[in-house]
Parts: structure tokens; sequence; C-alpha cells
């Protein structure tokens, strides 16, 4: 994300209390009815997203990040480079066409 070359003990202490937090904070008193200890996977693309801005801002910091200016709107900036699944439609429009042309609607 921002050319990261070393990030210390940081996954191994600070950042895994750090996503432990963000995906606890995912989880619903209704999540825990229904059995679940973690979020639905429908939000796995908002939960990656906060624990990279986490990541990056770490990374600003502690001048560990080599991609510079130092963007403003970090969430932004993770959304900006992650892949996106919506795709545009390739195939063309279909359209109703009356069984009788002498007919229009």
């Amino acid at each position: 994300m921002c050319n990261i070359h070393v990030i210390d003990e940081w996954y191994s202490n600070k950042g895994y209390e750090c996503f432990i937090q963000i995906l606890a904070s995912f989880v619903s008193e209704t999540n825990f009815e229904q059995g679940r200890v973690l979020p639905p996977i429908e939000q796995v693309k908002e939960i990656n997203t906060k624990i990279a801005v986490q990541l990056v801002d770490y990374a600003y910091r502690n001048k560990l990040a080599n991609y510079h200016p130092e963007p403003k709107d970090k969430n932004y900036f993770i959304k900006s480079q992650q892949y996106n699944v919506n795709y545009a439609p390739v195939l063309p429009c279909e359209y109703d066409w009356p069984v009788d042309p002498s007919i229009t609607k």
C-alpha cells in the first residue's frame, strides 16, 4: 500500500491486538445470539479497509512508509487501491420486442 519495507514486532504485538479489536467491533449481539463469533462474510471488505488504514497510520507515524506525500484521507487512499468486483456489463441491453410489429406500446 505505502511501499512499507519493515514492520518490526508490530504485527506480533500491537498489530494483532489492533486486528482483533477491529474484528470484534463488527460482531454484534445478534451475531452472538445466532452462534457466530466472527462477523458475516459480507463485511470482509469493510473490515479489511479498517485494518489497512490502521496499518498505514502506523507506517507513517513510524517512518516505515515510502509512499510520499502521505495521503490526507487514508481511508479513501486504501479504498482506491482495493480490487473492485463490480464489473461493467459486457452484454448488450435486452429489450422486449412486440410479437406483432404493428403493435406498439
